[in-house]
């Protein structure tokens, strides 16, 4: 049987990288974009990286509700209730 958690991981992570080659190639990366780097980092416990993707999906797009929800999730994570609350 597959692991399908971990099979979904190794795809969020593969598209991250791909991703962040469009953005080493100096190609601007749209809001869902940043979202889904995020989302890997959040995958991988890379929660401070997270939130500097939610960050860059909230500035394309303020009213990106999944952004904030995420970047809240990962301020907790990191022990920063009081910035999620905010």
């Amino acid at each position: 049987a597959k692991d399908i958690p971990a099979t979904v991981k190794q795809q969020l992570k593969d598209l991250s990288e791909k991703l962040e080659l469009f953005e080493d190639l100096g190609l601007p990366l749209n809001a869902e974009a940043h979202l889904v780097r995020g989302n890997a980092f959040f995958s991988e416990k890379d929660y401070t990286r997270a939130i500097e993707c939610y960050d860059r999906t909230i500035e394309a797009d303020l009213d990106y509700g999944t952004a904030h929800r995420n970047k809240g999730l990962a301020l907790c994570k990191l022990g920063r209730q009081d910035e999620a609350l905010a």
